[in-house]
Formats: C-alpha cells, sequence, structure tokens
C-alpha cells in the first residue's frame, strides 16, 4: 500500500511519503488536501492514447535478483542509518532466503536499497517483483520514481508510470506522478503534463487533487481563466466530497485570483 499526504504550505508545496517498507521519497509539488490510501488491485483497461507515448514491454531482471549482492551505500548516509539499514536489510535476506516467493519481502528489499542509495539494486529488485505480479502498481511506481528521481532514465519512468495507471485507471496519485515526469524532466515543451492530469479528472470526475494540480500548472504558466476553472472544479468536488480543509484552502486561492 502506498500513503500519500497533501499539505498546503505558502505557495502549494507537496510532500510525499512512499511508506511501503520504509522507502521515503519527498517530492515538491503545487498542491493540497487530504490523505489518500490506496492498495494494489487487479489489472484493469485504461485509454492511454491520449499521452502518445507507445506503450513498451518491460524487461525485468530475471532470475531473482542476488541476495548476496554487495550493497553500494551511499557515502552521504550516516553512521546510524547505515547501521540501522544493515539490520532491516540482514532480516528481509532471512525472510527471503526462507521464502523467495514473497512479493511484499522483495519490495522491502528495494526500498531498503533504495535507503542505502544502491538505486540500480533496488531498480533489479522492483523490476522482478512487476515480472512475478505484472498486475500490481507498487513495484511499477517505486521503479519509475527511481527511475526518474535518482537514476534520470526518464524512458523508462514514463514506462513504469503509465504501467501503473494500466493496472489501475483508478488510483489517482499515478496521473500526478506522470504529470510530475513531464513537467519536471521530460518532454517538458510538450502538452503530455497537462494530457495526463486532464486523462486522470476524466477517469476521477469526483477527485480533489487533480484538477487543484492543473489549476497550479495553470497559474504558473500564466493562464489565469484556466487556473480559475479548474480550481473552482476542484472546490465543487471538495464541497461535495464535504472535504472542509480543501474547502479552506481552495477558497481564497480562487477569491484572489478573481480579484487581481
Amino acid at each position: 500500500m502506498k500513503n500519500y499526504i497533501f499539505h498546503i504550505v505558502g505557495t502549494l508545496v507537496f510532500i510525499g511519503a512512499i511508506t511501503l517498507g520504509g522507502l521515503y521519497i519527498k517530492k515538491d509539488f503545487f498542491d493540497l488536501t487530504s490523505i489518500i490510501s490506496v492498495a494494489t488491485s487487479s489489472p484493469q483497461s485504461v485509454d492511454l492514447s491520449g499521452l502518445l507515448i507507445e506503450q513498451v514491454p518491460i524487461t525485468p531482471s530475471s532470475p531473482a535478483p542476488d541476495l548476496k549482492r554487495f550493497v553500494l551505500y551511499s557515502s552521504t548516509l550516516t553512521p546510524e542509518f547505515r547501521k540501522v539499514l544493515e539490520v532491516e536489510l540482514k532480516k528481509v535476506i532471512a525472510n527471503l532466503s526462507k521464502d523467495s516467493s514473497s512479493s511484499d519481502d522483495w519490495l522491502q528489499y528495494g526500498n531498503l536499497l533504495n535507503s542505502a542509495g544502491d538505486h540500480q539494486g533496488a531498480i533489479e529488485v522492483y523490476n522482478y517483483v512487476s515480472l512475478i505480479r505484472p498486475g500490481n502498481i507498487v513495484s511499477f511506481g517505486n521503479a519509475g520514481d527511481t527511475y526518474h528521481y535518482y537514476l534520470k532514465d526518464y524512458t523508462k519512468a514514463e514506462i513504469n508510470l503509465k504501467k501503473v495507471i494500466v493496472n489501475d485507471p483508478t488510483y489517482a496519485l499515478g496521473y500526478k506522478n506522470l504529470f510530475d515526469l513531464y513537467h519536471l524532466s521530460y518532454n517538458k515543451d510538450t502538452t503530455l503534463a497537462e494530457d495526463a492530469l486532464k486523462q486522470g479528472i476524466a477517469r476521477l470526475p469526483k477527485d480533489i487533487n487533480l484538477p487543484a494540480t492543473l489549476a497550479s500548472y495553470y497559474l504558473e504558466k500564466g493562464r489565469k481563466s484556466d487556473a480559475i476553472t479548474y480550481y473552482e472544479k476542484a472546490l465543487a468536488n471538495a464541497k461535495e466530497a464535504k472535504d472542509q480543509n480543501a474547502v479552506s484552502l481552495l477558497e481564497p486561492e480562487i477569491a484572489k485570483l478573481k480579484t487581481n
């Protein structure tokens, strides 16, 4: 399960925490609102034609990743944190030595490698989980984030993040994470960023975060009228959901835009 927490601080900042197995990723973002928890689900079909990128098959590592691999610890880790990681790695390796079919333990192993700074090792593990559990969203999402923020392989990040949407088109953060890739790093001079959010909004018309994110994006681009339109959509959804926290954040933002 992934947990994402949205906050608004000053000029709309997002802090996302991926807490599966200890992996923590902090990302800058524009937006707001509530706590969303989404579990993995069975594969579903979704139209990705609007995103203009052909789906490319992922080739996971096979056979299973080596549990005896030399872990490449980052030199920036504190001795105390490295010791914690070493202890946790020993535990999960022992578990996998007894039961190598546990996808949860494999994900834990990958997350610990990522936390250690061994991002290539983590990718090998995530790709293996994607091979043995092709309908899940967590391994694809974690691989996508790792390729995006650490390995800077944006093509592979895109493939994995789009697979999250294919596997669960009702997972709002899937569209958000794909938007982040396009907005921050890849194909930035295209409409792919807003297209990803618009597709999510079409699939999840009652969602609050997606239209609020798109509004903030339009505001950044100087498209004030479009920003107001999507902030108002987010506000309508927040009122319908009786999310008073989101309402209290959105109303003054809209009022400010309309008076300036």
